[in-house]
């Protein structure tokens, strides 16, 4: 046999006896060549043709087989002008989707956020003038276009496009750094907009946070070499999870938990798996991801001590979350969070809470590339491996089916890469190119087709939720009845006529305060669960209630039983417009002391 001697740090090739096979290493530039095999070529030839393998990457004899990738790997791919108008499609398809949406605004959670970014416009701060659960930099990237455009349902909706297409369009770059063909990469990325997004297609942290982890997994996607992710790559990938832990303390660290064990993983592959003497050494490695977070996440955390005190900002990100969050908030894995059965509706909510279990074989196929010394795939596959780890435990906080779907763009390129998998697989032991280049087809052709007739169904739908169009203080907003949009306008006429535009929505609907253009006097936006306030949280509402004699409330019909404020309000408030199924405006008694 042939014996081949290679220099240090080089990647030692896969030598097999028995019979020819196919590397992953380097997968299609395309999701099928059209380039025709010559009448000549061998079986495996034919096949690496159809998969867009170079055929200088195979070294055929007749009993051996040498697949030596490590030139083609060794430099960095560059997305070519196919790959940007495949970009720009995704993109162009995400912000079609969403102009053709009708715009609510959801009462609960997109109200909240929304509703803590104009607080912000406002001079207000985080746990020190509102209350807030979550380190609060999403509100500030929120609030930045509201300062710029103004406020209003349009800016949200440009906002939030921009955001979902910068997630599908993150999904795909990763999935081509990582050796996805343009049509598996392309396919996996479709999937957000047609399954993640419809999920929650409102406004809300949780998106910005998604945004921000997939271009930390593109950061570290970027080494496409067997040489590990250099130090200013995670010093990239520390900063970008310093925004993560800066908007969502929760997700971002155990996102960087699971970004610490890849470091580990990286450097220990290149350690033991290469044999490489001088390894960078891994607290240089560590360092330098640690020093990208603490720059971000540390000076935001520095500037809520500063003008919110220290005692304010432990006890609502910490305490309280710890104290009575995971009580309420007692879900399984893809339950399905009340009152929101009509969205789960609009996506496959037993796909989504399936996959995690690609982790586990994609640590497998990892384990297998050691073992024949595809180091490139070994990295490849660890890296989705840890990711996808981190992004599943960073929902088992509240892991129903609307959380999975805010962490599953990761999960989905783990699937077309599973799916290529599968493809180079059935490669190697049909060697039938026209057979995996009609399953390839299939594939892409399913997944656009199956996405535009479900993405129309959803439209459909949403727009007979949502069939009533009103002019509001916020712009033009879509109703789910007649009853809502006349609520609105009442309130905003009642307002009118007061000294100042307050108002106070309980225990739900900060939507109302953006609608109406009026003002919350407390610190609490949303109180859908009084017990998990404290109760002098909610005699503060009382005594602000009573010392600025606030002279319009609504009252939600989502409220608990034994409710302080609800109580106060009835004795001291007259109903003048509403019902409990959308809301009741009431108006101060002038009698109430």
């Amino acid at each position: 046999m042939q014996v081949n001697h290679f220099s240090k740090g080089q990647r030692r090739p896969v030598i097999e006896t028995s019979r020819p096979s196919i590397s992953t290493s380097n997968w299609p530039l395309f999701g099928f060549s059209l380039t025709a095999a010559t009448a000549n070529s061998s079986p495996v030839s034919r096949c690496a043709s159809c998969l867009g393998l170079p055929d200088s990457g195979f070294v055929l004899s007749s009993d051996v087989t040498v697949l030596d990738q490590s030139a083609q790997s060794a430099t960095r791919m560059k997305l070519d002008p196919i790959d940007w108008a495949v970009g720009l499609g995704l993109v162009a398809a995400v912000a079609l989707c969403l102009q053709l949406l009708p715009h609510p605004v959801g009462h609960s959670d997109e109200g909240y956020f929304l509703q803590h970014a104009r607080r912000i416009l406002m001079g207000q701060a985080a746990f020190r003038d509102f209350h807030e659960q979550y380190t609060p930099l999403a509100y500030y990237l929120m609030a930045l276009p509201m300062a710029l455009f103004g406020i209003s349902n349009l800016m949200t909706t440009l906002v939030m496009t921009a955001v979902h297409a910068g997630i599908t369009l993150l999904m795909y770059v990763v999935g081509r750094q990582l050796g996805l063909s343009r049509a598996l990469a392309g396919s996996g990325a479709c999937l957000h907009l047609a399954l993640s997004f419809p999920a929650w297609p409102m406004a809300t942290g949780h998106w910005f946070a998604a945004l921000f982890s997939m271009l930390i997994l593109e950061s570290l996607s970027r080494q496409r070499t067997v040489a590990p992710v250099g130090v200013q790559g995670l010093f990239a990938a520390g900063l970008l999870t310093g925004a993560v832990t800066s908007m969502q303390h929760p997700k971002g660290v155990l996102i960087a938990v699971a970004v610490a064990a890849f470091i580990v993983f990286d450097w220990g592959v290149e350690r033991f798996g290469q044999r490489e003497r001088n390894a960078a050494a891994l607290g240089w490695r560590a360092l330098a991801y640690g020093v990208g977070i603490l720059l971000v996440g540390g000076a935001v955390l520095a500037s809520l001590w500063l003008r919110s005190g220290i005692a304010p900002v432990i006890h609502q990100l910490v305490v309280e979350p710890l104290g009575g969050y995971n009580e309420i908030n007692d879900a399984a894995w893809g339950d399905i969070p009340l009152g929101l059965a009509r969205l789960s509706e609009s996506t496959f909510p037993q796909l989504l809470k399936c996959l995690p279990l690609l982790i586990p074989l994609i640590f497998a196929r990892s384990v297998a590339a050691w073992r024949r010394g595809d180091f490139v795939e070994v990295r490849r596959s660890g890296l989705l491996g840890f990711y996808g780890s981190g992004a599943v435990a960073a929902t088992l906080y509240n892991p129903d089916l609307v959380h999975i779907a805010f962490i599953a763009a990761p999960l989905f390129v783990l699937l077309a890469a599973t799916g290529q998998w599968v493809l180079t697989t059935l490669a190697r032991i049909t060697l039938r190119p026209g057979l995996i280049r009609m399953l390839e087809a299939l594939i892409v052709v399913g997944v656009l087709l199956g996405s535009v007739l479900h993405l129309d169904t959803f439209i459909e739908d949403r727009w007979k939720r949502f069939p009533v169009s009103a002019a509001t203080a916020y712009g033009t907003v879509e109703f789910w009845s007649e009853s809502e949009a006349e609520l609105v306008a009442a309130v905003r006429e009642a307002v009118a006529r007061s000294p100042e535009p307050e108002l106070l929505c309980h225990p739900t609907c900060p939507s109302y305060y953006l609608l109406t253009g009026t003002v919350n006097p407390t610190p609490y936006d949303l109180v859908f669960f009084p017990e998990l306030h404290q109760h002098e949280h909610l005699q503060e509402i009382i005594e602000i209630l009573e010392t600025r004699e606030l002279a319009h409330v609504v009252l939600l019909g989502l409220f608990q039983k034994h409710d302080p404020v609800v109580d106060y309000v009835r004795r001291n408030y007259t109903p003048v417009h509403g019902a409990r199924a959308t809301g009741t405006l009431y108006r101060r008694k002038p009698e109430a002391g």
